[in-house]
């Protein structure tokens, strides 16, 4: 028959192979989800990267074009054929632009597609183009395709006439500056190809395999990790669309991470060989264990046996640690082990009210009640703390300033972060007066230390109660709602701005707004619209406008209110997914009253909310 001692080595050893087995498949799936986590952050950055700076070089080209479809000379040539005149005019505006645009590539063309002027650049205009300007109203911007099938960024803009669309001007310069700044910018090699498959501009001067397009080919966007001749190369690429809508170009980038993949197969294996060895050197010395402890127990049943023979001169034997002593002890070390846990755990809830009171303090506590504004906020975290919050606070120049932010992930890490975040805009407000500069400042104050790789998306608007004026910047955030005193509901226009904490240097545009007495605003986080149920369905913005719209009063605690309830009877019994954020303003007027305006202010906010 089996010793027990037996038993339980063969017992503690299958289950020693389970937990192995079991780690080493939860290893494998964490590394595949955690590739397919930074596969998706690559390609968001190389998406944001390319539009940022494909954004930068465009806007003097936009300007150029704006500038010639305004020149009524330039489309007097147009009409009337004169090709020397048309061009001199170009060359007078490019040398009065100046920069990088005094070196671009122009061309004219009529509406019918036929060439009148081209300096310094390929054939790219097409009548499909000039139609496409022409409907548009205004100048197209972004990719566009030669007559030879090469990618060259251009602004196009109508060129009308009185008797309608004449043709279209286009300004062009050549992808690879670009292309070389994103290459610098994620610390890889990128290639900009055309739609057939040639690359047209790259970073780096070698060949690409060809089998990098064949990833690119039926995908609009991806990553993938392909071996080259013994070299493995992560892949990522995304298309980029053709302003006249025909084949997209392809931006590929390509890091090479042969060593690093080599040291992680390494490290793996090792890693695995230490747990083998561990495992087996934890079994044999489970086994040598399992013999010295049972031996007082045979010494014990060799007494009792002679006992039971009658042998009355065996002495007794008390063995210096029994079994049920044992038994007892480790039980007692157990019960001692869960008072420490509990005690633990009673420190961690201790620590997380203290975080939730300080989190709390940080928020500013009374709203102003003012002669012209009254402002209204509410903050339920998902958790004890959480990473959303608003701030108000008075501007030395007599403005008032309002912030509503989200920081990404939850819990005390994201609180942490918000109280940095907080402290860093609030600070640098006092400091910058233009939104968009102030929170360029804030993002190049946080993205300095920001090891955890944490971001922020952050709405700050600057209000001056006198006037109604209000300037602001979006950082990434959800556009706010204008709410009108008849119930008119209109998002904000957006501005340019990425997210905070990630991308030093970015810039941030600054817009302005107009209010009429009356008028009320309101700024929520993501887990307002992002609300779910129990089946999972988005509250959306179309039920919060829907609520704005409804409520009873224009007031800020009404919208609140109003808000709020139809979350809480949307969501119902549903855990709480996610912070909850909300603000609202109302700007009564410089009187304080609210309750009227002019009609010259009335046609302006609609023309405001015609814009949005």
């Amino acid at each position: 028959m089996m010793l027990l001692r037996t038993r339980i080595t063969l017992m503690v050893s299958a289950i020693a192979l389970v937990v192995i087995f079991a780690l080493v498949a939860e290893g494998n799936w964490r590394e595949r989800s955690a590739r397919a986590d930074m596969d998706a952050a690559r390609i968001q950055i190389q998406v944001s990267a390319w539009a940022a700076l494909t954004q930068n070089a465009l806007q003097p080209l936009e300007e150029l074009a704006r500038a010639a479809s305004r020149d009524g000379a330039l489309t007097a040539a147009l009409v009337a054929g004169d090709a020397t005149a048309a061009l001199a005019i170009v060359k007078r505006l490019q040398a009065e632009a100046g920069g990088s645009v005094a070196a671009a590539g122009v061309e004219i063309v009529a509406a019918d597609g036929a060439r009148v002027v081209g300096a310094g650049g390929e054939a790219a205009l097409t009548s499909a183009v000039v139609t496409a300007a022409g409907r548009n109203a205004g100048v197209l911007s972004g990719i566009l395709h030669t007559a030879t099938g090469a990618p060259v960024l251009a602004a196009v803009a109508p060129l009308y006439s009185r008797s309608g669309l004449a043709g279209a001007v286009a300004v062009t310069v050549d992808p690879l500056p670009t292309v070389k700044q994103l290459a610098a910018a994620l610390g890889a090699d990128v290639a900009l190809t055309d739609g057939a498959g040639a690359f047209a501009a790259a970073s780096a001067g070698r060949p690409w395999p060809a089998k990098l397009l064949a990833a690119a080919r039926d995908v609009e966007r991806g990553a993938s990790m392909l071996v080259d001749g013994g070299r493995r190369l992560e892949v990522t690429w995304t298309t980029v669309a053709d302003i006249a809508g025909e084949r997209p170009a392809v931006l590929l980038s390509v890091n090479d991470v042969t060593e690093a993949a080599r040291r992680r197969f390494w490290l793996s294996a090792i890693s695995l060989g230490g747990v083998v060895s561990a495992a087996v050197l934890f079994l044999a010395f489970l086994h040598w264990y399992m013999r010295r402890a049972f031996r007082p127990l045979h010494r014990v049943i060799r007494m009792l046996h002679a006992l039971a023979r009658g042998e009355r001169a065996v002495p007794p034997y008390e063995p210096a640690r029994d079994d049920e002593i044992g038994r007892l002890a480790a039980t007692a070390t157990d019960f001692r082990a869960g008072i420490e846990a509990r005690d633990q755990l009673l420190k961690l809830r201790q620590d997380l009210e203290a975080a939730h009171t300080i989190q709390s303090s940080i928020l500013p506590a009374d709203p102003p009640d003012r002669r012209a504004f009254a402002v209204r906020a509410y903050m339920r975290a998902a958790r004890d703390v959480g990473g959303d919050f608003f701030d108000w606070f008075d501007l030395p120049d007599g403005r008032f300033g309002f912030v509503v932010a989200d920081v990404s992930g939850k819990g005390m890490g994201a609180a942490l972060f918000m109280a940095a975040a907080c402290t860093v805009i609030r600070t640098t407000a006092r400091l910058i007066a233009d939104p968009g500069e102030c929170l360029a400042r804030a993002n190049d104050l946080l993205a300095a230390n920001n090891a955890a790789s944490m971001f922020v998306t952050v709405f700050y608007g600057v209000l001056c109660p006198k006037t109604g004026r209000m300037v602001y910047a979006n950082g990434g955030h959800n556009p706010p709602y204008r709410v009108s005193a008849d119930g008119v509901v209109s998002a904000l226009p957006g501005t340019e701005g990425m997210l905070l904490a990630m991308f030093p240097g970015q810039g941030f545009a600054t817009a302005e707004l107009a209010l009429v007495p009356g008028d009320c605003l309101y700024l929520f986080t993501d887990g307002v619209t992002e609300a779910q149920d129990a089946t999972g369905a988005l509250f959306g913005e179309r039920r919060l406008t829907d609520a704005l719209a409804a409520a009873a009063e224009r007031t800020p605690q009404a919208l609140l209110d109003q808000v709020l309830d139809r979350v809480g009877r949307f969501v119902a019994d549903a855990p709480q997914a996610d912070d909850i954020t909300c603000l609202a303003l109302r700007w009564h007027g410089p009187s304080g009253s609210g309750d009227a305006a002019s009609e010259t202010q009335r046609k302006l906010r609609t023309a405001n909310c015609a814009r949005v």
